[in-house]
């Protein structure tokens, strides 16, 4: 899952790393859109948008971090890195701010799978818990976003002193690809903000 760049960017940035740099990003209130997947989502006024290089750098710096995972998810994050392609990549603050809320949303390659969005949902939620440390704060649940049945949870997670929560969006595209919209954040108005964003989701013919 997605998540993996999430954990690198949050590392990096609790650690106070400078490689990451704000002439790197812009602000933004434009639509994104995706002609390839067919969708398009407004995203949160004033947001910045990653650019391709940093988002890359995260990727590198996945590979390398450290934490308490195990070998068996450490496994799985390269599986990911190996298979996912980011489509969108927004952050509250400029790259390099601690405790920085981040809208990202991707396509993870899978091998045939006939399980449902849910499955694969309740199967993710229960890899990070017994993975990567996460604390379930809310199990898989449905919504209907843009006509569309997603399946979701909430987590939690301590990393460097600080803790914050994860909220993930599945959908299976087919028995190979599977839709994320992943949220990590910091704060109640955050979170209200992208799930704002997430709810303007409509998908294109």
């Amino acid at each position: 899952m997605l998540n993996f760049v999430v954990i690198a960017q949050d590392s990096s940035e609790n650690r106070q790393n400078t490689d990451f740099k704000a002439v790197n990003t812009k602000k933004t209130s434009e639509v994104y859109e995706n002609k390839y997947y067919k969708f398009q989502m407004k995203l949160p006024a004033g947001w910045n948008k990653i650019s391709a290089d940093d988002s890359s750098s995260m990727v590198k710096l996945a590979k390398e971090f450290d934490t308490n995972i195990t070998a068996e998810g450490k496994k799985g994050v390269e599986r990911s890195i190996e298979n996912s392609t980011i489509l969108l990549h927004y952050t509250k603050h400029p790259l390099g701010t601690r405790n920085n809320s981040v809208l990202i949303g991707g396509v993870e390659k899978v091998e045939n799978n006939d399980a449902t969005t849910r499955e694969i949902a309740i199967a993710s939620e229960l890899n990070f818990k017994q993975n990567f440390g996460h604390k379930v704060v809310k199990p898989t649940e449905e919504i209907n976003l843009a006509g569309k049945d997603f399946s979701y949870f909430t987590l939690s997670q301590e990393l460097n002193g600080v803790t914050f929560r994860q909220r993930m969006y599945l959908l299976k595209l087919s028995n190979t690809e599977i839709f994320q919209i992943i949220f990590t954040f910091f704060n109640e108005s955050d979170l209200a903000e992208m799930e704002k964003a997430v709810k303007t989701l409509e998908f294109t013919k």
